[in-house]
């Protein structure tokens, strides 16, 4: 079994699909959304993961409402849809729906031994590098005492700066950590599946939002061991099961 993804997709669908692999004992493809006819008219019983973003794309659009019109021939492949907008629901036998905000969006199937190699680990945010400013007080020059590793936006000029890392060495480095700072949303619910120490700026659903960071918020930082059975309830797993049953 094979589990599809347009090289559109973000990490939300990523996790999806990377669900769908381990419960169903399947493997991920990547493909270009030209080619998005031919996979779903393929004779395979297979899994296409596509988004409401995805929808913007031209191939993607045109497949979507020649599916809704019952314009294709009916075949074994299930759609899995995700979409924040309800009005961007989609109805169709061959099409699952899933909203977003029904699953947390973390990597439950990691297997990195979580130790602590004291560093402090940011994920910086690319999209508004004015926000990078808050950690002013915690990188250096300021701070001099704890290592930091800032990742995932290149043109933030500072010394303590990876640049980007990829998905499996992003949660390497969370796995290591001593705590872990969030400017965007995308690895907050990996850091606390690892039980690690966090805080972050931006919404999420388990931690508050903090407007300023120092050194001395860090140091009081303690994991609460009430986020790990809330993730739980949250996985992406127990949704793929019940959609997929």
């Amino acid at each position: 079994m094979k589990i599809f993804l347009t090289n559109l997709h973000s990490r939300k669908e990523m996790l999806v699909a990377n669900s769908i692999a381990n419960e169903l004992y399947g493997s991920i493809e990547i493909f270009d959304p030209i080619n998005i006819y031919d996979i779903y008219l393929s004779s395979s019983n297979d899994y296409i993961v596509l988004s409401e973003d995805d929808s913007n794309d031209l191939f993607i659009s045109k497949f979507i409402q020649d599916l809704t019109k019952n314009s294709l021939s009916i075949k074994k492949n299930k759609i899995i849809f995700l979409f924040k907008n309800n009005d961007l629901v989609i109805k169709h036998k061959d099409i699952v729906s899933i909203p977003y905000d029904t699953f947390y969006h973390y990597n439950e199937y990691t297997k990195f031994d979580v130790q602590n190699d004291g560093y402090i680990l940011c994920e910086l945010n690319c999209i508004s590098q004015k926000k990078n400013s808050i950690l002013d007080s915690i990188i250096y020059p300021e701070n001099t005492q704890i290592p930091v590793k800032l990742v995932n936006c290149p043109r933030f000029d500072h010394p303590q700066n990876l640049g980007v890392v990829n998905d499996y060495d992003m949660l390497r480095l969370i796995s290591k950590c001593s705590a872990y700072i969030g400017l965007t949303d995308n690895y907050i619910y990996d850091a606390i599946n690892m039980k690690k120490p966090a805080l972050t700026t931006v919404n999420n659903k388990i931690l508050p939002v903090s407007k300023s960071l120092n050194m001395s918020d860090i140091a009081n930082l303690t994991f609460d061991e009430t986020h790990t059975t809330e993730l739980q309830q949250y996985k992406i797993s127990n949704i793929i099961k019940y959609k997929l049953k």
